[in-house]
């Protein structure tokens, strides 16, 4: 590739996460503060009790600790600029109403961060599959309408997303510190929601297909591990400060979601998902990019991209579809590898499309509006009229 077209594909990705972002951030203030989203009082009730009694404990984990943590750090910021613009002068006399525009601006950039990152994850199958891949996460709807509230589920797609890279960045350096980083990322992702905690696969998987002896890889795996619960740790500090109460929470919780389904199983609930957020077309030509994922992870020497890519795609779906709880925005962190997929198999055909020489128009049907004519005889040629002989 040269330099020019370089510079023009990534121009192109930097005009469609613009794009992203504009759709994420429109209409952010929509049914504040009287008709939220469910489950956003919550998250937001949370943060601002925090701040008004410093009692950090959140006193509840069906879902883990970081994101009320990233709310109560954004509703401090936001106090603080509103008192120095006079809108208050006492913790009292604000509530949770006041803090959700900006919290659910922090969850847009969430958002719009994700698209950059397919970006850069698709960059390892080529520039064309890395532009394909962030104009399909750009504009899925789903993620784009969950972009808009105070929920955990896009920060985890974030996280996942930023694991995935990350893991690609150890796999290609093969340094200690690169597989704590993607541990790390992994850790932050679980401790955002406990689906999360699949994205642990990633670095996992780098570093047994890594190139090294078994005890290097061991190694790798094992930094990766001690970085992913430091990571959890960080986010959910009172899994450990308030032990039993973490554990009680999280039984009853797995209990939930390890009971039978009845009628539609999961799996057939979670392809209605995806086919209306992808549509039939985009929906099959995915498939089409999953089984050119399985046939490349047997044939092609640089298989580690292609392993990670599929495992965690079938492992996140499986897993998603065997619980009884089946939400459509449990599937966000799967959208970016479902938009690289579907890059994998488009692709081709934009280049084809790139080379295919534009053919210019026929002659004998090009209009000629300011060609001379030539006059006939006895036609006014200027200042004398000339009249042509008789035969």
């Amino acid at each position: 590739m040269t330099p020019h077209q370089w510079r023009a594909e990534s121009s192109l990705a930097v005009v469609v996460v613009i794009c992203a972002g504009v759709l994420r951030f429109w209409s952010l203030d929509t049914g504040i503060p009287y008709a939220v989203g469910v489950d956003e009082p919550q998250i937001m009730g949370r943060a601002v009790s925090m701040m008004k009694t410093a009692d950090f404990n959140p006193h509840f984990f069906d879902w883990p600790s970081l994101t009320i943590y990233l709310h109560l750090a954004v509703s401090c910021a936001t106090f603080l600029l509103g008192s120095m613009r006079g809108l208050w002068t006492n913790l009292d006399q604000i509530g949770a109403a006041d803090m959700f525009l900006a919290s659910r601006a922090v969850t847009a950039a969430f958002g719009t961060a994700t698209v950059w990152l397919t970006y850069l994850v698709g960059r390892r199958w080529g520039t064309v599959e890395a532009v394909l891949a962030a104009l399909v996460m750009a504009v899925i709807p789903n993620h784009v309408r969950e972009s808009h509230y105070v929920l955990a589920d896009v920060p985890t797609a974030f996280l996942t997303t930023l694991t995935f890279l990350l893991a690609l960045r150890a796999q290609e350096r093969s340094t200690l510190l690169a597989f704590a980083w993607a541990g790390l990322a992994a850790g932050l992702a679980a401790s955002s929601k406990y689906n999360g905690s699949i994205a642990f696969l990633f670095p996992l998987l780098a570093a047994g297909m890594t190139a090294g002896t078994p005890a290097l890889r061991l190694q790798r795996g094992l930094v990766a591990l001690a970085a992913a619960g430091a990571g959890f740790l960080v986010g959910t500090p009172f899994a450990v400060l308030d032990m039993p109460k973490f554990l009680n929470d999280y039984a009853r919780l797995a209990a939930l979601f390890a009971r039978e389904r009845g009628g539609e199983p999961g799996w057939s609930i979670y392809l209605k998902h995806l086919r209306g957020a992808l549509g039939w077309p985009a929906l099959v030509m995915t498939f089409a990019g999953l089984l050119i994922a399985v046939t490349r992870i047997v044939r092609d020497s640089n298989r580690v991209r292609w392993v990670l890519l599929v495992t965690f795609a079938a492992v996140y779906f499986l897993v998603m579809a065997g619980s009884y709880q089946i939400y459509g925005r449990y599937l966000l962190p799967l959208f970016p590898m479902a938009a690289i997929l579907l890059a994998v198999a488009t692709a081709p055909a934009v280049r084809l499309l790139r080379r295919a020489p534009l053919e210019p128009p026929s002659n004998s049907h090009r209009s000629k509006p300011f060609a001379r004519r030539k006059k006939p005889p006895g036609l006014y040629t200027g200042r004398r009229i000339h009249v042509a002989a008789d035969g």
